[in-house]
């Protein structure tokens, strides 16, 4: 399955005769997709400890209510639950670095980025990499505004799941300042890539594309940092198991209230 639902199946054979803006259903919620007939040079988050430009831009807030994915999650990749929870806590909450992202809403695409995440063995300088033909997503509700590749590779070899290595071998790159295989550094691994899922009210997108180009994406990932330090830095006050209690409660109030008001 292309896009890891029948929906998106259904809409890509549907696109590849006129491509046209479909309306569907995505988690509940009404959805307008196009999909670009191309393979794109995707962004890759690249690591490398050299360039420590920061820039705190913000996008526009849109209110939502997005609800989280069925936890726990079906996934067996190393620290993607724990690091989702972690993502969603901050996204969850009215801060700078949710404000940075466009308000709440940007929980959908943290969804869709999670779900499509497959292992991949790369470069350990690379931390995760979207490829493929992309799909631009608008939620009709709130006007929140995304991209999706068709794949996301998860680099088992790289920062996500490697700590720095022994001398001798291959050195795994930090996250900013943040050292690899930490829940900081995953934090701001995911907080990265989907800045370059999510487009901002002036159409363009939070975090430039980065392509192959490490200065860029070094760039891209202290602007993450820039905004989202403070949040990055206090994960570590809840345990991932609070954090998993709080996000099923929220989410069954939040589907309680959901069923209610389509009554």
């Amino acid at each position: 399955m292309l896009f890891g639902r029948s929906v998106f199946t259904v809409f890509l054979i549907v696109a590849a005769l006129s491509l046209p803006i479909i309306p569907i259903e995505i988690n509940g919620q009404a959805h307008a997709i196009s999909v670009r007939d191309q393979n794109t040079n995707t962004p890759d988050l690249l690591l490398a400890p050299d360039d420590k430009t920061a820039d705190s831009g913000e996008a526009m807030a849109r209110p939502a209510l997005t609800l989280a994915l069925a936890l726990p999650l079906a996934t067996k990749l190393p620290h993607v639950e724990e690091t989702y929870l972690d993502v969603l806590s901050i996204l969850s909450e009215n801060n700078d670095c949710t404000r940075f992202y466009g308000g709440s809403a940007a929980i959908e695409a943290l969804n869709e980025l999670t779900e499509r995440l497959v292992p991949s063995y790369l470069d350990p300088s690379i931390a995760l990499r979207m490829k493929g033909r992309t799909a631009s997503a608008r939620n009709v509700r709130n006007g929140f505004a995304y991209r999706l590749w068709e794949k996301a590779e998860l680099n088992l070899n790289g920062p996500f799941v490697k700590s720095k290595n022994l001398v001798g071998q291959v050195r795994v790159s930090d996250v900013g300042d943040y050292a690899p295989n930490t829940r900081e550094a995953r934090a701001a691994i995911l907080l990265h890539e989907i800045g370059h899922m999510i487009q901002r009210a002036d159409g363009k997108m939070v975090l430039p594309d980065d392509g192959t180009n490490v200065n860029v994406s070094q760039q891209n990932t202290w602007r993450v940092i820039a905004v989202c330090r403070e949040q990055i830095n206090n994960l570590d006050q809840v345990s991932h198991l609070d954090r998993l209690r709080r996000a099923q409660t929220a989410a069954a109030v939040a589907r309680v209230r959901a069923s209610a008001a389509q009554r």
